[in-house]
């Protein structure tokens, strides 16, 4: 009986958690904190995290899994790459296992920011403006602290998308499109983390495409790894099949 590859096994694991890795974190960032968090405006967001708590709640745990899968994900691909480069393969997993502690911690300023409002007897000292003040305070330091993610993120990408390049899992021309997009998204994610902190007055500007590259490449490279798993899964049981229909 004909079997799958350890190698498309990994693709295909691969394919599964980097898709759930970009559904989290869509969810987290673009459905709660942004439904959530009124710029500047400290009463009404308070106000809207406390009639949503379980949402703002989902949003947090959203944000804990994206970090798990990152973690896989960066495990995964060590085994998938540490034949193509093993110097890299290695820098990729320990940007990975850095940025992902930082990313833990950095979660626990969104819970901060709700516990603040949770009415707890020994915050009876501070005033209900001075505490909505610090959830937001909260906030924008959880904010802060994705910014300076983006420096490790960058190189992730940027060692993500060397090793596509030169590995041989992909064909020439997607392992070209596949990591050039990525090594673009890697610049793209440090100019954004050097103009938010060096050039905040142009940051908007240049936030809005900055990442584009990254999200171009993590996306068409997550839809092939899991239509290769795929395929390769379904070509696996058809032979197993035929083979058991013979007997």
């Amino acid at each position: 009986m004909k079997t799958i590859s350890p190698k498309h096994q990994l693709i295909a694991k691969a394919g599964s958690v980097y898709l759930t890795l970009i559904l989290t974190g869509i969810f987290a960032h673009f459905f709660v904190r942004a439904g959530i968090i009124e710029p500047g405006n400290a009463a009404a967001t308070a106000q809207n995290i406390l009639n949503r708590d379980f949402f703002f709640r989902l949003g947090l745990v959203s944000d804990l899994m994206f970090i798990v899968s990152f973690i896989f994900l960066g495990l995964i691909f060590y085994r998938m790459f540490q034949t193509t480069n093993k110097h890299y393969a290695r820098a990729l997993l320990a940007v990975v296992l850095v940025s992902g502690a930082m990313m833990g911690v950095n979660v626990l300023n969104q819970f901060a920011a709700q516990f603040v409002l949770g009415g707890n007897e020994y915050l009876a000292v501070f005033s209900e403006q001075q505490l909505q003040a610090l959830s937001l305070f909260f906030l924008d330091l959880h904010t802060h602290g994705v910014h300076i993610g983006h420096l490790f993120y960058g190189l992730w990408l940027f060692a993500l998308g060397y090793l596509v390049m030169k590995s041989d899992l992909f064909p020439g021309v997607w392992a070209k499109i596949f990591g050039g997009l990525l090594i673009a998204g890697a610049v793209g994610y440090e100019i954004d983390f050097l103009s938010y902190f060096l050039f905040p007055a142009y940051f908007g500007a240049i936030s809005e495409f900055a990442t584009i590259p990254a999200n171009l490449g993590e996306l068409s490279l997550c839809i092939w790894l899991i239509f290769k798993g795929a395929i390769r899964k379904d070509k696996h049981r058809v032979v197993y099949t035929a083979i058991n229909s013979e007997k």
